[in-house]
């Protein structure tokens, strides 16, 4: 059986792994905001359904001002 501070210390880890696929998710959206694509795999494959890259191409967009982007399809 597991003691409280294993369940507590397996949470955290869990918490950090999904913390740091949310800033790497974030940063792939501004940078893919940059190159003038958006690609919908984020949104299909993850468990925040994309709102992390989301967040990084819109708040990217405030900047580059996109008025044309390729979608790239996702071949989930």
């Amino acid at each position: 059986m597991n003691t409280l501070k294993q369940i507590m210390d397996g949470i955290m880890k869990d918490a950090e792994r999904k913390c740091e696929v949310a800033e790497r998710d974030y940063k792939a959206g501004a940078n893919d905001c940059k190159n003038g694509v958006y690609d919908k795999w984020y949104r299909y494959n993850r468990t925040d359904d994309g709102a992390a890259y989301d967040a990084g191409w819109v708040n990217e967009n405030k900047v580059v001002q996109n008025e044309k982007v390729t979608f790239i399809p996702c071949a989930c």
